[in-house]
């Protein structure tokens, strides 16, 4: 990959874009592609890239840019902060871990806590941790010192950089929605001969961004990317292979028709 190429996806990875709140990430590839394309964005706060606004026919590609994330609603006496899910999570993934809270005065961080393990009876240490009974730590004194930083309302995702892995692999948060966002710059960058791409909020949510970006966009054809889950882990189902889909439409319609691609993964040494 071309150092540039790197450097816009680092960027886009790093911006906190929670469901419902994409507007840094959609910022950052906005920039990016207004180098090389005819770049603009709508209401419901999809971005769209044109390599050739006037080629037909038409086709775009359409890439996710939200994340899962977490949302505050709570605020208890002690300045704790209590809070929901914003998509689908393994609350013991959470346990532990760095956030970074959508504050109105800015980033704000914190970290997710739970009852000590010293302090849980021995039926309590083997059940599975569960959201309501974690909170969020953001060294607050009590809950007035709290509101100077933080509101109910206001989201959060996980403070998790960009790391390198052996094999040229990386690990990140927020990779697989912004793999598609990325994938669709690219194409109108690799492609200038080729109509244009698109990215979108909130498919976490419902299909608010891709399908009202179909109509409006007046595409002949469109490709939508998003992500499988990995199964070449230990755990994944079927290990050793990865399981996709692909959606095709034509005339901003989703057509009945479907892809479905199985192809064998091999794991490294």
């Amino acid at each position: 990959m071309r150092k540039q190429s790197m450097q816009f996806f680092e960027r886009l990875v790093d911006a906190a874009g929670p469901s419902g709140d994409e507007r840094l990430p959609a910022r950052v590839w906005r920039e990016y592609t207004s180098a090389f394309a005819d770049t603009r964005h709508d209401t419901l706060g999809s971005s769209f890239a044109e390599a050739v606004p006037d080629g037909d026919p038409k086709v775009a590609v359409f890439g996710h840019i939200d994340e899962i994330g977490l949302v505050i609603n709570h605020v208890d006496d002690e300045g704790y902060l209590w809070f929901g899910p914003l998509g689908g999570w393994d609350p013991e993934v959470l346990v532990g871990q760095r956030v970074r809270i959508l504050g109105t005065g800015g980033p704000v961080a914190g970290v997710v806590g739970k009852k000590s393990r010293h302090h849980q009876d021995a039926a309590d240490r083997e059940k599975p941790s569960k959201l309501r009974d974690l909170w969020i730590d953001v060294g607050a004194a009590d809950a007035k010192d709290a509101a100077k930083l933080i509101g109910v309302g206001d989201l959060a995702v996980l403070e998790q950089p960009l790391v390198e892995l052996a094999n040229g692999r990386i690990a990140t948060r927020a990779a697989d929605n912004r793999c598609g966002a990325f994938v669709a710059a690219e194409a109108v960058r690799l492609y200038g001969d080729q109509p244009g791409s698109a990215s979108r909020p909130g498919p976490r949510c419902n299909a608010r961004g891709s399908v009202p970006s179909a109509r409006m966009s007046h595409r002949s054809m469109f490709f939508s990317r998003s992500r499988q889950n990995a199964t070449h882990c230990p755990s994944g189902l079927g290990h050793g292979s990865a399981t996709g889909s692909f959606r095709f439409g034509v005339n901003s319609r989703t057509f009945g028709f479907s892809m479905s691609d199985t192809q064998r993964t091999e794991r490294g040494p």
